[in-house]
């Protein structure tokens, strides 16, 4: 992959074709796929430099935060209110903040209802909180099929790519808890193979 986003460079923040973050997006979740961390922030920063003002960059960089294990801060409003992505993200944070699991399932449960790509995502995040209240039996359902969808996804969509592994290590988390070593094994393995 080459270092610059070539893409973004011939496109206005306008209305007409490909928005300069959908060149951005591809490239951030082909790098963080193969967890280029530092490459992932450069191509942020030069979007950023190129297209100021725009939301995107934010919420971009705590993508990147979480993705490697960190914790976000909260991502700001406009994020949440917008695509799946950074409304799925939006709740990850809250999660990791250590936000109260019945609201925090509410929200999903709600988003999960008008989401399009994300719902695998957003059933692997339901997936959490079913096995953090003690639901190992439902949590394990959820993060099996989640898994499921996005392993089918990674074949023609990006963001699958670069989310495959949040969803293979909580299935194998939960597999474990729930005495099936196989199937944590499996998710692993499978999730290892790019």
């Amino acid at each position: 992959m080459r270092a610059g986003t070539p893409g973004a460079s011939r496109v206005r923040a306008g209305r007409a074709g490909r928005t300069p973050n959908e060149f951005l997006e591809g490239q951030l979740f082909a790098l963080a796929e193969a967890e280029r961390w530092t490459e992932a922030e450069d191509a942020i920063s030069r979007y950023d430099s190129a297209f100021p003002g725009q939301p995107f960059p934010s919420a971009y960089r705590k993508f990147l935060v979480w993705r490697r294990g960190g914790r976000p801060d909260l991502f700001p409003e406009e994020t949440r209110n917008g695509d799946d992505l950074r409304r799925y993200w939006a709740l990850e944070a809250r999660l990791a903040s250590g936000e109260g699991l019945d609201a925090l399932s509410r929200d999903i449960a709600s988003e999960r209802t008008s989401a399009s790509e994300t719902r695998p995502l957003l059933l692997s995040l339901s997936s959490e909180i079913e096995a953090r209240q003690g639901n190992l039996d439902a949590a394990l359902t959820q993060a099996t099929a989640a898994w499921n969808e996005v392993r089918a996804a990674r074949i023609r969509q990006p963001w699958a790519r670069a989310h495959a592994p949040v969803v293979a290590d909580r299935l194998a988390r939960i597999a474990a808890k729930a005495g099936r070593p196989d199937l944590a094994r499996e998710a692993l393995a499978t999730a290892a193979k790019r």
